[in-house]
């Protein structure tokens, strides 16, 4: 059963501590340990604990959010954690020691977020919604109102004065936030506001956008229009087209744009397809994948009736299955260390035959080809000058197959491009190692038969070159047979038996103009 939320007045401080990572196919998502030191009515003060999972391309988009927000001024002297382009294009973003490297470059760069003056008073003007959605401080805390709405108030485009999150039933990744209006403001009777408790003064209801989108707030009169730009809009799909192919593959990936259109060209019964598209996408992805997928698509939606339909079916979904059922689901109380949290592994939606593990490295096999070859450095380096030859894709896995059975032999080959091939991060070069690694003995065989067929080529031009030279020393010795001193015989065929020999012989050795010789 989950914990129910305290009700606090404000959030005085949020610290964050990205303790770990973890890959959720192929993509490393870092744990983020949250603290909120808040004050409750009484006076005192309440800490509270929970972890949250964010990718780097999450952060990157929360970098975005904060940039084009009221905050910007601010994020001017902040600048994001460093991109690393050329090891991301060498597909050395996913080694343990560069992401021990970018935890802390994430660190350093939140830490100095979370200090901007203000940024956690989420009941005011100078806080920052873009935090709270990010981080979720409202599916953990509940935010009493504080008061009567500031004069920025006046201003609803620039930044929303009030918020009162509840739950949505026991998802935690979707929120409702409640904007605080003057009587003449409130939303007219054809939008989204609905009447809640009585403690919340009667406040309008509106569903927050997901976590991952971007834009200005919304004011009191308009709809949950999503606020994405085209680019950003672009940049989000692109996200989930690279987590779901990461996640179940590309097949997978066919399918679900297959079922989008289906479901985005529906007119009728919308309820109906949204509730099986979700059950889709549950059954390819598990409901902790459609946690973060769901509002993600719900941003992309240009249709206000399908959004609501799409998180509709994830909210009755949720609500019917409990949420400590889910082996993904993310603890609520206070976060245990590290080591001791149970992490599940999420390899087993990979592809077979993709599998990579994380204890192998380039050091590995560089150090596993230096006792192959006894210390041998020359032949070390040549080996890493041909590896990386292979994967700036200036050479083809065929040719570097057969530079490695060449060097190692055919029985330390195989293990040598199985090696190499789980070191590797491309996919493609992975599957055609794998398969060279396979077939070693057949690449043997082309080898030893390639070797034989120039040694034979160069045999034969030996061989017909040295039985030339022999043919034309014949040919001079045989000249002065043809024409012996003139005699007094006439029979006239004795010279004619030597010719033909000469004929005969030349024949054989390939000579070509032979008329010229019997004229």
């Amino acid at each position: 059963m989950m914990a129910q939320r305290p009700a606090v007045e404000m959030v005085l401080r949020l610290d964050v501590a990205i303790n770990s990572f973890r890959f959720v196919g192929k993509t490393p998502e870092f744990q983020v340990g949250c603290t909120a030191t808040c004050t409750t009515g009484g006076g005192t003060d309440l800490r509270v604990d929970w972890v949250v999972y964010k990718s780097f391309e999450e952060c990157q988009v929360f970098d975005t959010r904060m940039r084009s927000g009221h905050l910007s001024p601010c994020m001017t002297s902040i600048p994001f954690a460093p991109l690393h382009k050329t090891k991301t294009f060498f597909g050395q973003s996913n080694k343990p020691s560069f992401l021990a490297t970018r935890q802390r470059d994430l660190q350093e760069y939140l830490d100095r977020v979370t200090r901007i003056p203000g940024i956690t008073n989420f009941q005011g003007p100078d806080g920052s919604p873009a935090l709270a959605d990010f981080f979720s401080v409202h599916g953990h805390v509940v935010l009493s109102r504080g008061g009567p709405a500031p004069a920025a108030a006046a201003v609803p485009m620039q930044t929303p004065n009030g918020y009162n999150a509840r739950r949505l039933s026991n998802s935690s990744e979707l929120l409702s936030m409640s904007y605080e209006s003057e009587p003449a403001q409130q939303a007219p009777p054809t939008s989204l506001a609905t009447p809640v408790d009585d403690d919340d003064d009667d406040m309008p209801t509106r569903t927050h956008a997901p976590p991952t989108s971007l834009g200005t707030p919304r004011s009191s009169d308009e709809s949950d229009e999503t606020h994405l730009t085209e680019a950003q809009q672009q940049e989000l799909q692109e996200l989930i087209f690279q987590r779901i192919t990461d996640a179940a593959g590309a097949d997978t990936l066919k399918a679900f744009q297959k079922r989008a259109r289906r479901f985005g060209k529906a007119t009728d019964a919308v309820d109906v397809e949204g509730a099986a598209f979700y059950h889709f996408m549950v059954e390819s992805f598990g409901t902790a994948f459609c946690q973060w997928l769901v509002p993600s698509l719900a941003a992309l939606l240009p249709d206000r009736q399908k959004r609501l339909a799409l998180t509709a079916a994830m909210t009755l979904e949720t609500s019917k299955t409990p949420l400590s059922s889910s082996p993904y689901a993310r603890p609520t109380g206070r976060s245990r260390p590290a080591s001791e949290m149970a992490i599940p592994s999420a390899r087993n939606t990979r592809p077979a035959g993709r599998s990579r593990p994380q204890s192998l490295n380039a050091k590995d096999v560089l150090a596993k080809v230096r006792d192959l070859v006894d210390g041998d450095e020359a032949r070390v380096d040549e080996f890493r000058h041909r590896t990386k030859e292979l994967r700036a894709y200036r050479t083809s896995a065929a040719e570097y197959s057969e530079y490695i059975v060449a060097t190692f032999g055919t029985d330390v080959s195989k293990d040598v491009l199985a090696s190499v091939a789980t070191a590797m991060s491309d996919n493609q070069i992975q599957e055609e190692l794998q398969m060279a690694s396979e077939h070693v003995h057949s690449l043997r065989g082309s080898i030893q038969r390639q070797r034989m067929a120039r040694r034979k080529s160069m045999d034969r031009n030996s061989s017909f070159s040295r039985k030339s030279s022999v043919g034309s020393l014949s040919i001079e010795e045989e000249d002065v047979d043809v024409h012996p001193p003139p005699t007094s015989s006439s029979d006239e065929d004795v010279p004619a038996q030597p010719a033909s020999k000469i004929l005969s012989r030349l024949r054989n050795q390939g000579a070509v103009n032979l008329m010229s010789f019997t004229k």
